[in-house]
Parts: C-alpha cells; structure tokens; sequence
C-alpha cells in the first residue's frame, strides 16, 4: 500500500511534496549513519500534516539528532549557523579567509587596495602560485535573502576597477586576477546571467553546482563555532567578540568561559568530533 502524499510548505510560501530521500540525504551529510537517518525519518514522517512548514520538519530532525549526537545536529545546522556569525559581517570575511588559507591560499581581511581610479576596501584577498582572487563578501542573517543584480553590477564595477590597475602593476606575473563575489545565501537568477557574461566568479551557498560554500566546507571540514549546541547563545557572543571564529578555536577559547567542568567536557567533546581536532 502506498504512503499518503503530504504537501509542505516552504520559506517562500510555496508548497511541494515531502520528499523522504531528500530528509535522507540532508541527515546523511550531517553525519548521521543510514541507521539513524532512517530512524528520524520514520518519526518525521509520523508526525507530517498537509501543509507542515519544512521550517517544523527541520526543527524536529534538529531535535532528533542533537539527542543522538550533538556532533550530528551541528553538522545539520550548519547554514543556520553560518547565519548566527552577524549581525556584522566581518566574522563571516574571517570564516571565508580560513577556507582559503585550508586550501592553500595565502590570505589577508579588510586590505585597502588601488584601482585604476581609486581605492577600494577588499574584504578577503586569497593568492597563490596561479591566481589573485580579491573577494567582495556579502553576508546576510536571513536564508530568503538573495545577491541580486543591483549586488552583482556594483562589484563587477569595483572588480574592474581593481584589476586594471593589478594587471598594469603586475605586468610580467604569471598569476590570474580573478574578481570573486561571495554570499551566505543565494544568487537571483538574473545576478547569475549576468555574472556568466562579464566572468565575474561567484560562490553562494549551493553555487556553483556541486562546488558551493556547503559542498567545500564539507571538503575542507571547518565550522564556525555558531554549530556548536554545547554552548549557549551568550558563550557563542563572547567567543565571536574574542576573534575565535572556528570550532578548531575552542580549546583556547573555552578557558575564557565560566563553564563546570561536566559542561567544558562536553563541549570540548562535540569540537572534537564535529571539527576532528
């Protein structure tokens, strides 16, 4: 006998149906064994209504897995955690800098560089032996918030600006400039065309397919320590305040804390599996 098909509500208030490979999928990329993953997807699906917003079906598989395994939740909760980094965006620039530097890259934040015409503010610059990428990130606290056309025409301006100046003063490098315009979140549609026909590289969440910020976080295994549901709202704040941006950092950020000692060992238990220190 076939399930009953449910309809669920998304974010943007569309609707589509409960898709269980998807949940899966999600679960298994947290970390989740097929075991487990199977498990929280028959409680979920015990508890669908027609029209549940995916919001509830995301908090109640959060739950599910922090009670297993709080390493798991972290892992789940990732791109809501990416978003805890604000208000401001200078922690999400530190972040994007320490993926660069874990690939290889030589990185530098908040540099005042010369364009053809004038100076501009370059949020991260990443260099190697073959490229210069010079980034321009755009952060933002809510997932529905999109880069749009408006975001894309001002930095191909700017990227423009930077490497006229770069390719006159670099003349006989071997090196690539490449303009780079990064976001937590998404691309509009018309932001993507446009930044195709003027080579303006991008990086958004699950852009480009199949190398996103998600994709090359898995591959270079850094989290923000915003992942971490050991620790309170409070401790997160006072960590961020302190620079410690990565869960790598907890070791010598927790002595800053006023936490029991049951407490520090599990948080120190859940960096160690969630970032494999």
């Amino acid at each position: 006998m076939n399930k009953k098909l449910f309809r669920v509500l998304k974010w943007n208030g569309d609707s589509e149906y409960f898709m269980p490979e998807k949940l899966l999928h999600s679960l298994r990329r947290a970390g989740a064994s097929d075991k487990v993953a199977r498990k929280v997807l028959i409680h979920i699906e015990g508890e669908l209504e027609e029209g549940m917003k995916t919001s509830e079906i995301y908090h109640h598989a959060f739950e599910l897995l922090k009670e297993t395994k709080p390493s798991y939740a972290a892992r789940y909760d990732l791109k809501k955690a990416i978003m805890r980094l604000g208000p401001s965006g200078y922690p999400f620039e530190r972040f994007i800098a320490s993926i660069f530097e874990m690939l290889g890259y030589r990185v530098q934040v908040g540099v005042m560089v010369s364009g053809k015409c004038i100076e501009h503010e370059v949020d991260v610059i990443a260099e190697n032996d073959q490229e210069v990428m010079m980034m321009e990130c755009k952060y933002h606290n809510f997932h529905n918030a999109q880069s749009d056309i408006k975001t894309a025409l001002y930095v191909t301006a700017r990227m423009q600006d930077l490497q006229a100046h770069w390719e006159k003063t670099h003349a006989d490098s071997t090196k690539k400039f490449r303009g780079c315009l990064v976001t937590n979140t998404k691309f509009s549609a018309a932001a993507i065309k446009y930044v195709k026909c003027v080579n303006l590289h991008v990086l958004s969440w699950s852009y480009p397919p199949g190398e996103g910020l998600a994709q090359i976080i898995d591959r270079v295994g850094l989290h923000p320590i915003t992942c971490l549901t050991t620790l309170t709202e409070g401790n997160i704040r006072q960590l961020l305040n302190a620079g410690h941006i990565l869960c790598r950092d907890i070791p010598k950020g927790i002595a800053s804390l006023r936490l029991g000692k049951d407490q520090r060992e599990r948080v120190l238990r859940e960096a160690h599996e969630l970032c494999q220190l």
